[in-house]
């Protein structure tokens, strides 16, 4: 099912951004920012 594997390409797609942005926060590129330790933004990117 063609639809499926969409759905499962954006489910590891959306898992990739919630990794990438807790390496960006958790690394400080950007100044004065502190890392996310707040489960629900995770959750929220979660599927």
């Amino acid at each position: 099912n063609q639809e499926f594997d969409i759905r499962k390409n954006f489910h590891q797609f959306s898992h990739f951004l919630t990794f990438l942005y807790t390496s960006i926060t958790k690394f400080s590129i950007f100044p004065g920012r502190q890392p996310v330790n707040n489960p629900g933004v995770t959750n929220t990117l979660r599927f």
